[in-house]
């Protein structure tokens, strides 16, 4: 970066500094390489990247130059430091990397013999792509898991209900059979004594009363089971991304 100590900083200058530095890698394979890239500077010079200690240096979009005290270098670029590695050279070219003139001349550079050995293998025989892994099972997700603890729940109310719809209906046929026996007391060869007919009244005020009973438990059940729907539809109009924090609803039958 040039000295700003002496010199006269005007608009084109600042402006150049704070875009004036490209770096390109030409392949893939140059960063792992540890050789290879080149940068040039707004003011025509060029270098190659990373450096003698492995480093590249990039330029901070908008850093700031102060005028009275120049903006250091260190303060307007990001340092980072390229570790060569020939295991991910290696994956790079089973995933279909191509090999120039670019990664050759870059590999003789490196002082380790194995990464211009490994390109030279693969140009004459390449590296084969390794089997794909199984698919794994689907995992159910959060709103999927409490869907399916709802249904299930909806379907337990649902066979409860029939169940409380048929023992109804025959408290109810057991109902108009004693009514019809107590309002016309005819029996055949038969007289009621007044603690019979008194029996039959009684009969009749508790399956009254069963039957009322039973009605209303039909009633809060069937409003239960539709609001038991609607939270169902609600549920599966949940966004995906908001499903991981949903709780699973729970239902308690009594």
């Amino acid at each position: 970066m040039p000295d700003f100590s002496a010199a006269v900083i005007g608009v084109r200058m600042i402006g150049g500094e704070r875009g004036g530095l490209r770096s390109v890698s030409h392949s893939c394979l140059l960063s792992p390489l540890g050789y290879g890239g080149t940068e040039r500077y707004c003011y025509g010079v060029t270098d190659d990247i990373p450096d003698n200690k492995g480093n590249v240096w990039m330029k901070i979009r908008g850093g700031a130059v102060t005028l009275n005290h120049p903006t250091k270098w260190e303060e307007c670029s990001v340092c980072f430091t390229v570790h060569p590695n020939v295991e991910i050279v290696r994956l790079l070219l089973v995933y279909g990397a191509r090999i120039t003139d670019f990664e050759l001349d870059a590999a003789r550079k490196n002082p380790n013999p194995d990464f211009l050995r490994t390109l030279q293998s693969h140009q004459r025989k390449p590296y084969s792509r390794p089997a794909p892994l199984p698919d794994l099972p689907p995992v159910p997700s959060p709103l999927e898991l409490a869907t399916a603890a709802l249904t299930a729940q909806i379907r337990e109310l649902e066979d409860r209900l029939a169940a409380l719809h048929m023992n109804v209906q025959a408290k109810e046929a057991r109902n108009q059979s004693a009514s019809s026996s107590v309002l016309n007391c005819q029996l055949p060869s038969q007289v009621f004594t007044r603690d019979q007919r008194w029996d039959y009244s009684r009969q009749l005020s508790t399956f009254t009363s069963n039957h009322s009973y039973h009605q209303r438990r039909s009633a809060a059940l069937n409003e239960r089971n539709g609001s038991l729907q609607i939270r169902n539809v609600a549920l599966m109009r949940v966004p995906a991304g908001s499903s991981a924090s949903l709780p699973c609803p729970t239902l308690t039958i009594v």
